[in-house]
């Protein structure tokens, strides 16, 4: 049983700077990740879901839950990263099968461009 521990998550903002400052982007339709190294020997996810994609909390809110599931179930499998997920606005639109269907593409992409050493 995978969980969601908060030594996965990033906490304070000087972390979630650090990850800005020294991560490469991925972009994909419903999301922009940055991706950066740790020196965590797990990865650790950061959330960014603005007022901007919905000003309805109980749609980020949604929003959260979704990447968060979707990064416990996946997360054995992933390298020592820090993962920065910001939602984009076509997010507050799409369904929950369309959310964890991209994540799942994002997990993949993130495991086949940076191996797990």
């Amino acid at each position: 049983m995978a969980s969601f521990t908060a030594a996965a998550r990033l906490h304070k903002p000087a972390e979630f700077q650090a990850a800005f400052k020294q991560g490469k982007r991925l972009h994909l339709s419903l999301m922009t990740v940055v991706v950066a190294t740790n020196q965590s020997p797990q990865p650790r996810l950061g959330l960014a879901v603005s007022r901007k994609v919905s000003p309805r909390a109980v749609c980020r809110n949604r929003i959260k839950r979704q990447i968060r599931e979707s990064f416990r179930v996946h997360r054995h499998k992933l390298p020592a990263l820090d993962l920065v997920v910001i939602a984009k606005a076509p997010a507050a639109k799409a369904g929950n099968p369309q959310l964890r269907a991209e994540l799942t593409q994002l997990w993949q992409r993130i495991e086949q461009q940076w191996p797990a050493s």
